[in-house]
């Protein structure tokens, strides 16, 4: 409740106050216990009935046999299939979303899986000949790091790559019909997360694993307080 009548304390900022600190130091405890739920329930609407007037018209029968009940977890079920669609079409991209603000420093890259936003011809659908660029999100491994002093793209280069250049291994595509390969790229800090040629960003198993060891730090700190 928000007031009482018989009460003036009911109500007032500092009673409002008291309660919102024991939301706070409650959910505090569950993420020290790491008893915090990953996600939000799904939610339950209770559908509200009628008593049926008349005749329903085919329309109306229509709707009403294309009603289904589901569980929660039928509808969480549900709800991931449809965002697997919707990234499958390109329309949303929860890696993008996980992304931390800032970029990696880049002598922490070692053996860490990057995705390089990449060109490729495709056919033109539009044309009966010719081709048009697309680009798409590559991962490959970083398997070693220009240290911008001695690191060149083979021996018998006469050019030291730049600090920030990386070797990416990157596995065989049959999509592209493609071979395993390997290549020398630049990274730059302001190209980190964007949409652009050479844009970069951690791959989703890079997330998985970040996300687990950061989990598993905050259970120990916990276990050791």
């Amino acid at each position: 409740w928000w007031s009482s009548s018989t009460d003036e304390y009911v109500g007032t900022v500092e009673e409002l106050t008291g309660h919102l600190k024991e939301l706070i130091e409650h959910e505090r405890d569950l993420r020290e216990n790491d008893e915090l739920p990953d996600v939000a329930p799904p939610p339950v609407v209770r559908r509200k009935t009628f008593k049926q007037l008349g005749t329903p018209t085919a329309q109306a029968e229509v709707l009403m046999a294309a009603r289904e009940e589901l569980t929660p977890d039928e509808l969480r079920e549900a709800a991931e299939d449809e965002r697997d669609r919707l990234e499958e079409a390109g329309e949303i991209d929860h890696v993008a979303d996980a992304q931390p603000e800032r970029p990696p420093d880049f002598a922490s890259l070692l053996n860490v899986h990057l995705e390089v936003r990449w060109p490729y011809r495709v056919p033109d659908q539009a044309k009966k000949r010719g081709y048009k660029t697309h680009y798409i999100w590559a991962e490959g491994e970083v398997v070693e790091i220009a240290d911008g002093t001695t690191t060149k793209r083979t021996p018998q280069c006469k050019t030291v790559l730049a600090w920030g250049a990386v070797r990416i291994k990157w596995p065989k595509d049959s999509r592209y019909d493609e071979d395993e390969s390997f290549t020398w790229t630049v990274l730059v800090e302001d190209s980190w997360r964007k949409e652009k040629h050479l844009g970069w960003r951690f791959a989703k198993p890079e997330l998985a694993r970040r996300g687990a060891a950061a989990r598993a730090a905050k259970r120990a700190r916990a276990d050791t307080s």
